[in-house]
């Protein structure tokens, strides 16, 4: 991989994969969004079914996920862009953390990694959390009061595809 080169789709389909599977705790096979999800009050439950947004892995309204090689430690890094205007948000790939993430997307939650793997990777998703915040806030102020709340739940169909189902409650 050369600097600034992005990996191959089917590599990062398969990352994205596996974070999805571990920020929502749920088998789905959802490789062209990452998933944002809680389980409505702690980003780090290990089930979240409060769908919360997505990150378009295509460049798609200045938000993107993708690989590529950090310049100046020559490794490469998953980096999530949320907005344009926002400072993208890095998950360094270590061999280990690349095999862990391939495994859970592949179904196995290897017991010979450590739990330092999965802390690591909840920890990007507190991250990931922090500026969604941000950019959730920056689009609030723009909105009216509604005398409605929404709440999305994510709802998974028989081939693993995860995709938000709205309840509203109105008041």
């Amino acid at each position: 991989m050369q600097e600034g080169n992005k990996i191959p789709k089917p590599i990062s389909s398969r990352l994205v994969r596996g974070l999805n599977r571990i920020f929502t705790g749920l088998l789905v096979n959802n490789q062209n969004e990452l998933i944002l999800a809680t389980s409505g009050s702690y980003s780090q439950a290990r089930i979240s079914r409060v769908y919360e947004d997505s990150v378009s892995v295509a460049r798609k309204r200045g938000e993107s996920v993708s690989v590529e090689l950090d310049k100046s430690r020559k490794k490469p890094r998953l980096i999530v862009h949320l907005a344009s205007d926002f400072e993208p948000i890095h998950f360094n790939l270590t061999l280990t953390r690349y095999e862990y993430l391939s495994r859970v997307a592949e179904g196995a939650l290897p017991s010979s990694f450590s739990q330092e793997c999965y802390e690591d990777v909840l920890a990007f998703k507190t991250q990931v959390f922090k500026q969604l915040a941000i950019r959730q806030s920056l689009e609030s102020e723009d909105e009216d009061a509604e005398e409605t709340m929404s709440i999305r739940l994510l709802e998974v169909n028989s081939a693993g595809i995860a995709s938000e189902h709205t309840l509203e409650v109105y008041f």
